[in-house]
This record gives C-alpha cells, sequence and structure tokens, in this order.
C-alpha cells in the first residue's frame, strides 16, 4: 500500500472531473493490506482512542507525506499541520462511515476507487487499489 499527497490538481490536464486542490491517496494495495488498515483504524483509532500515524504501519509505503488519523469532536477531514504533517480529524460517525466505504475493499479485488469522506476541505482522501480515478 502506498500513501501519496498530489497538490495542484486543477493544473492536471487528464485529472478531468476532480473538485479537489489536493488529494493524500492510499493505492496499489491488496485486499489484505485494505483489511489492514481498516483494522488498526478501527483498533487505534476509534476503540483505544488514540491517533493512528499510518506511516508506522509496516505494510504502508509512504512516497512523500504522512498521514495521522485522530478522533475528533467534529468533521474536520485532512489538514496540513505545521511540523506534524497530514492529520484527519474525524468524529467517531466521520470514521464508522469511512470503514464502511473501505469494506468493499476488503472482500473483492476491485479496480475502482473511493473517496473516503465528503466534507468541504482543501485535501480530500482517495481510496484506489490500482492507483487511478
Amino acid at each position: 500500500m502506498k500513501l501519496e499527497w498530489i497538490s495542484d490538481l486543477y493544473e492536471e490536464s487528464e485529472l478531468e472531473g476532480v473538485d479537489s486542490e489536493e488529494i493524500v491517496r492510499f493505492f496499489e494495495f491488496s485486499m489484505n493490506e485494505a483489511d489492514l488498515l481498516s483494522k488498526a483504524i478501527r483498533y487505534f483509532v476509534l476503540e483505544q482512542k488514540e491517533k493512528l500515524d499510518v506511516t508506522r504501519l509496516t505494510f504502508v509505503e509512504a512516497l512523500n507525506c504522512n498521514l495521522i488519523f485522530v478522533l475528533a469532536t467534529e468533521d474536520i477531514g485532512i489538514e496540513y499541520v505545521e511540523k506534524v504533517g497530514f492529520v484527519c480529524g474525524l468524529t467517531f460517525e466521520g470514521y464508522e462511515k469511512m470503514l464502511s466505504l473501505m469494506e468493499p475493499f476488503t472482500k473483492r479485488d476491485l479496480k475502482s476507487y473511493q473517496w473516503l469522506y465528503d466534507l468541504d476541505t482543501p485535501v480530500d482522501l482517495l481510496f484506489s487499489p490500482k492507483g487511478s480515478w
């Protein structure tokens, strides 16, 4: 599983239909890796109420960014925090919804993709096993 930050999306001509200014994406992953990430989010963030730095997961290869999931009192989505990196803050319900959107990728080898939240933020989160959208 790879993790990447892509900026300046409006300048990319091949990305027609993408509303995002920037994205953080998980891509090139297997069903097993999707399942492991889902379980890590559920365990650390929802059950233990701890932050989850996904770059510390052995199956995640961070290409040019990091991403930390934290439990928040409101759905904020991904923000860049100086000296920390990208932080995704969602409520318990927000993470439950995210996990339900990830679930089909844990059960079948899909070629599609999924945006993991629908918030009005500059940075969106993409889940794409094949890397495209």
